[in-house]
């Protein structure tokens, strides 16, 4: 019953809800030609697509890294290459997380650590 209630959800959000996520979240730009690279290696390190979000113009892959129990990194890519990220409280905490509650903008060694991701994957801009 969960998947359907996001299923739902999720499709509301995208008739409703498109929107442009600010400048002050981008990390890096990336080459997106190659998108089945970059998925196939986020998946590797333990980014997953984040099955609990809104969808931003011109999105096309969004995924997210669980940094403990109750926090993760969400990151999207966008047509251009763009890539933002930020850090937030997990979606298994529904009402807290869309309240925003522990959410920020990556710090600077979390945004270095993503640019090296796309460093050693070779499809940094």
């Amino acid at each position: 019953m969960y998947i359907n209630l996001v299923r739902i959800y999720r499709q509301l959000m995208n008739y409703l809800a498109f929107r442009e996520e600010p400048e002050k979240y981008t990390v890096c730009y990336v080459e997106t030609g190659n998108l089945w690279w970059i998925k196939r290696n986020l998946h590797e390190l333990r980014f997953f697509y984040n099955d609990f979000s809104f969808r931003m113009n011109d999105e096309v892959y969004n995924v997210r890294k669980l940094v403990d129990s109750n926090y993760q990194i969400h990151m999207r890519i966008y047509r251009d290459g763009r890539v933002t990220g930020h850090f937030e409280l997990r979606t298994e905490h529904p009402t807290d997380h869309l309240k925003g509650i522990g959410f920020r903008a990556l710090s600077k060694d979390e945004k270095n650590n993503i640019i090296d991701i796309f460093k050693n994957i070779e499809v940094l801009k």
